[in-house]
């Protein structure tokens, strides 16, 4: 089933163009994003090393409105060294399904939905093992908006 989200998505937002007619955009590419996840525990917190998820994005514009699907995957672990060489690990996928409204050209409101999957496991010197699957998922809102800094480049950037 996992496997099935991305054809799932791929062919809701292809069909919410043919639902508007000529004049949809499309969006096809790969998004990367560099960021270290934060492991809270009994009146502590232990940061992992930046690390890069990648993955399949896909977007759909018509007139004002917009919508969009982006599935990222860990091509590397997320690690948490404690002394002793403990550490715990988590493999970790986000899929992130998007619809705005830009009420300016240069700012959106817009809702969502994301769902993220996490298979963490630990190691030591002596053993090894898996805790299972952390699983969060949930509604998001946020705000959109973009700077044109020349007439080939544009900044852009979102709140949620």
């Amino acid at each position: 089933m996992k496997k099935l989200i991305p054809v799932i998505v791929l062919a809701i937002i292809l069909s919410f163009g043919v639902a508007f007619g000529q004049d949809v955009s499309y969006s096809v590419g790969v998004k990367a994003w560099l960021n270290s996840w934060e492991l809270e525990y009994g009146g502590g917190s232990e940061t992992t090393d930046p690390t890069l998820m990648i993955g399949p994005s896909v977007s759909i514009k018509h007139d004002r409105f917009f919508g969009g699907a982006f599935l990222l995957f860990t091509p590397d672990e997320y690690e948490w060294s404690y002394p002793g060489g403990y550490s715990e690990k988590a493999d970790r996928t986000d899929l992130d399904l998007i619809a705005g409204y830009m009420f300016h050209p240069r700012v959106g409101g817009f809702v969502g939905y994301k769902y993220l999957s996490a298979d963490m496991s630990w190691e030591d010197p002596v053993d090894s093992g898996d805790y299972g699957t952390i699983i969060l998922s949930g509604p998001s809102v946020g705000v959109t908006g973009n700077f044109p800094v020349s007439k080939n480049i544009v900044l852009f950037g979102s709140l949620s």
